[in-house]
């Protein structure tokens, strides 16, 4: 392709001196993306200047963009150089100024002129004005809002291989808005946009590939997507792909990885991923054969932050390692006050453990080795803590904390010296579990729930 692109570079080049616009314009294409040549943005501008004076409009409209990519975008310089496209005849033109208008960048906002650059863009063919005809129906921009309309642009424009296009046509299929309710075609629309580089796209794609939605069940193929979308930063798809990793679903099961996914992900402050993140320090997790070091003040750490934005599940998990204190100075009294927050948690199941965990809690810190209660109260059917495990942490967390207290288990203990032993790290632990996903994601984005 490198080579290709060299050659291009060379007959336009020769071209371009030979005074034919279309060489003008291919070469600032080329300088835009630094195919064949140097990236140079300045000199693109240039050659797209000189390819619109030798009659071909749109130039001016791909000169003009070229002024959003500065630090500092000039909106002002773009609109003259959109006003030359429209001048012209040109429908990128069009949308490119109705885009100004519609947002107030560079001229006083006008949605109906907004509307009328789009419509006009729309009807000589341009991609991007049938998106934006699309938008502005979807949002009531200058006309009235209408998502059926707006749905019946999308897919005009997705069909022109408008990559945002494609993406809302997913949803239009998905949802039955303006067309017949069809998953398997709002599949294909967001695996066509995932293909194009839209990050959200991948993830619907994963999910509903994870689900067997729309597409037979796949987590081999949902993996390879929520990487993708995962090395483009987006928080829920590393968090589903170390959830993957820790299952061993649809990828070779690796704890390694899925502590370094969970990790980037919880730095991003993704509430699932610091609660995974918590549950393999808690667990010693985090190598892929032998046993991983057990770190209980890292465990709390990322315990907290999950809890301070009330996770009901991290606020449990945080309270019994201040109730036996691992990681963390014994408080019974900062114990009882995080169980009474998971109390008022929304999830009922959350909701009672807190409650019970909350009355169960002694007047005076224990003497060491006192036996451990169970999750649901030692005479209790500790199953009521299934239900809790949130998205990847594939973890019993205070079960497993909980568990008998016997023997040291030899891995690093940072609790208080006075509090009980926690249980030895289990090389199997995690890896019979299946998850499901409760909510493919176009309206709220659910975690995946694993349970034992």
């Amino acid at each position: 392709a490198a080579k290709r692109y060299d050659e291009a570079a060379r007959q336009y080049v020769a071209a371009d001196r030979a005074g034919y616009g279309f060489a003008s314009f291919g070469l600032a294409q080329l300088y835009g993306e630094g195919a064949g040549v140097a990236k140079n943005l300045g000199e693109s501008q240039r050659l797209y200047f000189r390819a619109g004076n030798a009659g071909i409009a749109d130039a001016f409209s791909y000169g003009g963009e070229l002024y959003f990519e500065e630090n500092q975008p000039n909106y002002f310089q773009a609109k003259s150089w959109f006003e030359q496209a429209v001048q012209g005849g040109s429908a990128n033109g069009m949308a490119d100024l109705g885009w100004l208008y519609e947002t107030g960048n560079g001229v006083n906002r006008d949605e109906k002129m907004a509307w009328s650059l789009f419509n006009e863009a729309a009807t000589r063919g341009s991609a991007e004005g049938m998106y934006r005809m699309g938008v502005a129906y979807h949002e009531g921009y200058g006309v009235q809002k209408n998502r059926p309309a707006a749905c019946q642009w999308f897919i005009r424009a997705a069909t022109a291989d408008h990559p945002g296009a494609e993406e809302q046509a997913g949803f239009c299929y998905y949802n039955g808005t303006g067309v017949a309710l069809n998953h398997e075609a709002a599949f294909q629309w967001f695996a066509r946009a995932g293909q194009a580089g839209l990050v959200d796209a991948r993830v619907l794609a994963a999910d509903m590939l994870e689900r067997g939605d729309g597409w037979n069940q796949d987590s081999a193929s949902a993996v390879l997507w929520y990487q993708a979308a995962a090395e483009q930063g987006n928080a829920y798809a590393m968090t589903e792909l170390g959830a993957h990793l820790r299952l061993g679903k649809g990828v070779a099961w690796s704890e390694a990885q899925a502590m370094k996914w969970f990790g980037e992900a919880a730095q991003k402050g993704y509430v699932p991923a610091e609660t995974s993140l918590a549950v393999g320090y808690e667990n010693g997790l985090g190598q892929d054969s032998g046993e991983g070091r057990q770190d209980y003040q890292k465990a709390a750490y990322w315990f907290n932050e999950a809890a301070n934005q009330d996770d009901g599940y991290a606020q449990l998990n945080l309270g019994v390692m201040y109730e036996k204190g691992w990681g963390v100075p014994q408080n019974l009294e900062r114990a009882k006050q995080l169980y009474a927050r998971a109390a008022g948690s929304s999830d009922p199941a959350v909701a009672k453990l807190g409650n019970e965990y909350f009355s169960d809690v002694p007047a005076s810190a224990p003497p060491e080795r006192t036996p451990q209660r169970a999750v649901a109260g030692s005479a209790k059917d500790s199953s009521a803590f299934w239900g809790v495990v949130v998205m990847g942490v594939l973890a019993v967390g205070a079960a497993s904390m909980l568990s008998s207290g016997g023997s040291n288990s030899g891995n690093a203990n940072t609790g208080s010296a006075g509090s009980a032993d926690p249980p030895k790290w289990n090389p199997d632990f995690g890896k019979n579990c299946t998850t499901t996903v409760g909510n493919w994601g176009v309206t709220s984005q659910q975690p995946s729930f694993c349970q034992y």
